[in-house]
Formats: structure tokens, sequence, C-alpha cells
């Protein structure tokens, strides 16, 4: 039996030399791509297929999310660049409100299991993307009113069994509701307890696992699989305990423990379970070198990674920067997927994994390699389509590819390293 082919090769130059080159192509592209999306988004949501629920990973919360990101870049392109963009992008750039109001129909239609309390499967999801899209509307009260019903959520997370940590389904998914209140809402919308009871509850389980000392301290098993990566294991695990350590002092957070030192150990033993080619295994003790994707991979260790540099060493930050670049390198030679256009497993997640990387180093080879992916994708999303379950969505679908082309079209526009370009659900 023919073995499927997971990714399309290219022969692409990064040279930063080819910055205004490609993204003159990219800008002339995106706009015939996204209009076309937009109807076919329109027709499926009438239908009510291509998506599951109202969830941010393949319901309807995650649609909005990719409206509402999407009008804020247009607001910015509509500020700051309206006059040397092509004229189709100019329409779409004066769109932004129309697309923010877009965004607040579907994600006040959208709800989610009574079970679920993370941001990517969660009703807490929901609410964290309503009070994004108030805030934006100016509508200040209603996004405070949303943010305190994510509260209530907090008695169910802290009481799930010791075992359900994990970023899709667990307490880190709560946790990074939390904190992404915090950082786009207001500072206000969770005080230091409410967080620190989250982590103390995910240190501990995971300093409880036969194997932590292979791994730096944590270690975790979700369904009797000891996962790497971002959606189910370590990675994603460890990356939300990042985010609260950079947003909360790391001695209210866990009294006694070194939480800083934590992150960094874990992350260094990663490092040495990683491939040669720079990505990692999806499970302890997996020895094949295939699934290059955000859920199980270098996509989504390499955040992980920019976040942790800058609490090392200089010797210990060169190894990051190091594993860093391999990562992303893996993902330049075999981010191309074929498996659909999603940010989970497709090509707008490895893309944007490629602009995180420019948001925090400024390097314009990132920014010239992520802009490759995108213009790639507006001339291959419909055939890619076919390929996901739920192909209208944020993580498996076009929804992603539309949140990729947003961030991609402004840095595109400008050039500039913007503290929007975040992965969505999983960097603040």
């Amino acid at each position: 039996m023919a073995t499927r082919q997971r990714f399309q090769s290219h022969t692409w130059s990064d040279d930063p030399a080819e910055l205004r080159h490609v993204a003159n192509a990219f800008t002339k592209a995106s706009p015939a791509a996204l209009t076309t999306t937009f109807k076919l988004i329109e027709k499926g949501l009438a239908s009510g297929k291509g998506f599951l629920g109202g969830s941010e990973y393949v319901g309807l919360a995650g649609i909005a999310h990719a409206y509402l990101h999407l009008s804020g870049s247009m607001a910015q392109i509509s500020a700051s660049h309206m006059a040397s963009a092509p004229e189709p992008l100019q329409a779409l750039a004066a769109s932004h409100d129309s697309l923010l109001s877009m965004a607040a129909q579907l994600a006040n239609a959208a709800s989610t299991s009574p079970r679920h309390v993370t941001f990517l499967q969660g009703m807490p999801g929901v609410l964290c993307v309503r009070a994004a899209i108030y805030k934006a509307q100016g509508k200040s009260s209603e996004a405070e009113a949303a943010a305190m019903e994510v509260k209530q959520w907090h008695a169910l997370a802290t009481s799930m069994p010791p075992g359900e940590c994990e970023l899709l389904y667990g307490r880190a998914g709560y946790l990074y509701c939390v904190l992404y209140l915090c950082k786009h809402v207001s500072p206000k919308a969770a005080d230091a307890s409410m967080v620190a009871k989250l982590v103390q509850q995910i240190v501990s389980e995971g300093q409880r696992s036969p194997m932590a000392a292979e791994f730096g301290g944590l270690m975790y098993t979700w369904h009797g699989s000891t996962y790497l990566g971002a959606a189910h294991g370590l990675v994603g695990i460890v990356h939300t305990l990042a985010l609260a350590h950079k947003q909360f002092p790391g001695a209210v957070l866990c009294p006694g423990v070194d939480l800083g030192g934590l992150i960094r150990s874990v992350t260094l033993a990663l490092i040495e379970h990683a491939f040669p080619s720079g990505n990692l295994p999806s499970s302890q003790g997996s020895d094949t070198d295939k699934l290059v994707h955000w859920c199980h991979g270098a996509p989504g260790f390499l955040p992980l990674l920019l976040e942790v540099e800058g609490l090392c060493s200089s010797a210990e930050a060169a190894r990051v920067h190091a594993a860093a670049e391999r990562a992303a390198d893996v993902i330049w030679e075999r981010g191309l997927l074929l498996k659909g256009p999603g940010m989970c497993h497709g090509v707008s997640g490895n893309g944007y994994a490629l602009l995180s990387v420019y948001r925090h180093t400024g390097d314009t080879r990132y920014l010239v390699r992520s802009l490759h992916f995108a213009e790639w994708l507006t001339e291959r999303w419909q055939q890619l389509y076919g390929h996901a379950d739920r192909p209208m969505s944020l993580f498996e679908g076009i929804s992603g590819a539309v949140y990729f082309w947003a961030d991609a079209l402004a840095a595109a526009m400008g050039g500039e390293r913007a503290d929007h370009i975040v992965f969505p659900g999983y960097e603040i």
C-alpha cells in the first residue's frame, strides 16, 4: 500500500531580500482567497455543516475568533497602510466593522457541553471570545460580565480528577482562559489566588509521575499515554505554566517551588528528547519522526522554547535558541501539510509558528518563511478543504487560514513585530 504524502516539498528562498517580493505576491492574492472563504463559511453556517458545536477548536467560537482577529488586522491596515494597499485589500480593510459584527453574532450563538472547562473545548473559551469581542466593540460592562462568568468555572476546574491537566480538556486549558482574560480584557479579570490554585495542582500532579525525573521534574499521563506535544502533553502544560509565570510572580503561584527553574529544567529535558531534525516525538518512547503538527510536534514546541529562552543563563539560552532554530527549520522544510488548512495539524498552524518566531526575534527570515506559507495556502486551500473533518473550523479548517492570513497580512503590510501575533488558544 502506498504511503500517503504528508507534506509538499519546496525550494523557496528565505533570504530577507525576498521580503518585498513575497509580501507583494501574498497581499495581491489574499483578498480573493478571503472573499471566497467568506462565501463558503456563510454557506456552511446556513447549512450547519463543516463545524461541530460551539467550541473554539471545531465550532462556532473558533469561527467567531477568526472574524474578530481579521477585523483587528483590517482595522490596523485601514488606519496605517490604506494608501499602499492593493484596491481589493482596501475594500476588505474598510469592512472591519462588519467583520466584528459577524464575530459577535457567531460568538453569541455558541455554546458547549457544561462538562468542558477549557479555552479550546469548553464554555469558558466561548465566554473569553465573547469578552474580547465586547471589548473590541467598546462594551466594557458586557466584557467584564463575560469575564465574571468565566470565574464561575474555577471550582469545576480545580475539582477535576488529578490527572486531568492537559491543555485541550484539562486544568491547563482553564488556566489559559484566566490568563487570556487578564491580558486581553482586564488585568483584574482574575486574582493571583485563582491562578495559584490551578498552578499548584498542575505542578503537584506532574511531580508525582514516576517519569518526572527523566523530564526535568514533571510528567503527565493522558488516557494511558505520556504525550509530549501541545494538545495533550507536557509541552502544552509547561507552556501554559510559563505564561502564568510571566504574568504573576512564581513565588506567589507556587510557594516553595522555583517555578521558573522547574519550567526551564523541563524544557531542557525536552530538548534532549527531541529528534536531531528539531521535531519532537508525539509521546515518550516514540522513535517516529513524522508529525510536524502543532498538536504533536515542533510547531507546538517552538513557542515554549521562545518563552523559556529568557529564563535561562547564557549557556542554557544558547541551547534553547539552537533548539528553537532547529524546530523552525523542520517546520520550514516539512511544514506544508496536506492534511488540511487548519491550526492544529495544518499549514496555518505551521505558518503561524514561524510568525511567532518573527514576533519574538524580529528576524526577517521567519517573516519571509511564513509569507511563503501564507501565499501557498491562498493557492491550495480549496484542495486542502476536503481533507479536513470539520473544514469550516479554526483548528481543522479554513477559519484557521483566515486567522493566519489576518496576521500575515498585517505583518506583510507593516513589517512590524506586533503583539497581536499570538497562536489562538495557546500563546497570549
